[in-house]
């Protein structure tokens, strides 16, 4: 279990609400503990995908930006996308300066298992 927060510092001295998404469509704003919570249940959902997949692939399930400046936590992206492993490494090299990407590899050794 998570025991530090995902967005535990402050801009300006004022608490901000991350904007949150759900597969890319904004849904509204929500406190940091809120976000905690979204994320372990897209956490469970990916990982018993991730179960089903072949290790060839990957399943994300949140994409988390950050401020380049003070490094809190301006969005979050949930979803359950299974993606071919080459193409997660094409999205994280994009998104590797201000994002980072939640995921589990695919656990089967081939689709004949």
């Amino acid at each position: 279990m998570r025991t530090n927060r995902l967005n535990n510092l402050k801009i300006n001295g004022l608490h901000n609400d991350t904007a949150i998404y759900e597969d890319s469509v904004f849904i509204g704003f929500m406190l940091p503990e809120a976000v905690e919570e979204h994320m372990e249940e897209y956490r469970a959902a990916a990982l018993e995908l991730a179960e089903r997949e072949t290790c060839d692939k990957v399943v994300i399930y949140a994409v988390l930006e950050y401020d380049d400046a003070g490094g809190a936590l301006l969005s979050a992206d949930f979803m359950c996308r299974s993606v071919p492993y080459q193409k997660y490494t094409e999205l994280a090299l994009k998104l590797l300066h201000s994002c980072r990407l939640f995921f589990f590899r695919g656990r089967k050794e081939s689709d004949n298992e």
